[in-house]
């Protein structure tokens, strides 16, 4: 609001106040006492809004730099949890096929503690077949061992049914084997431990041919790994 009309209305403000007051003597009665305000108000109001004003952007910038702060903090958890990934898969790539069988119990374990650690896991499980490194095959066992996660249930189930069908399995270690069956036993006993089942009579029937099946497969017959399947087909 310019002054001019400002002025104007206070001027006609302060006419009507003297024409109110002239010839009696100066006193505020109810009628003075508006035609003071009407004078005053246009420029008080500027003030009053001009404090409004100011209070609210001062509002604003403090909500503002919380939701930068916020939006930083985020990033940095994402930059650290990306590095935690990164991490975690050379630590699987730390797996070798000739390695001591001792030493593979030692991987798996540092990789089932880092696995703890990690925002999500399932980036181990994209594209995970028997073709995929062992050491990540590893890694996704050793993470679902300490993380069931009911999703990630089909690409276990995939993974023995390759391991089921195929017949030359060599070089595949049984050290590996055994850990992603423990990892589905994993997943089986927390959801015994439910009133209702979460894994599907589909997926029940599927994994339980597929446990039978790499039970009986040669290459894990001899082997603790047969009579685990056993074990954990009998659960479902």
């Amino acid at each position: 609001m310019s002054n001019t009309p400002k002025i104007v209305i206070s001027l006609i403000a302060l006419f009507g106040l003297i024409i109110h007051e002239y010839p009696n003597d100066v006193s505020l009665d109810e009628i003075s006492i508006v035609l003071i305000c009407i004078g005053i108000i246009p420029w008080v109001s500027e003030w009053l809004s001009s404090i409004k004003m100011g209070g609210f952007e001062a509002k604003f910038r403090e909500l503002e730099g919380k939701v930068e702060k916020t939006e930083q903090e985020l990033d940095n958890l994402k930059v650290r949890y990306s590095a935690l990934e990164e991490e975690y898969l050379e630590s699987c790539d730390e797996f070798r096929v000739t390695a001591e069988s001792e030493d593979l119990d030692k991987l798996a374990s540092k990789l089932k503690a880092k696995a703890k650690g990690l925002s999500s896991i399932d980036f181990l499980f994209n594209e995970l077949s028997i073709k995929s490194p062992q050491g990540k095959i590893l890694g996704a066992a050793c993470a679902i061992h300490v993380r069931p996660q009911f999703h990630l249930l089909s690409s276990l189930i995939s993974l023995i049914e390759e391991l089921a069908s195929t017949r030359d399995l060599k070089p595949f270690r049984l050290k590996v084997a055994f850990r992603i069956i423990m990892a589905i036993d994993s997943i089986i006993n927390l959801n015994n431990k439910n009133e209702v089942s979460l894994i599907s009579p589909e997926d029940q029937t599927k994994l339980k041919r597929s446990l039978e099946l790499m039970s009986s497969h040669p290459y894990f017959e001899n082997d603790d790994v047969s009579k685990k399947c056993i074990t954990v087909a009998n659960k479902l």
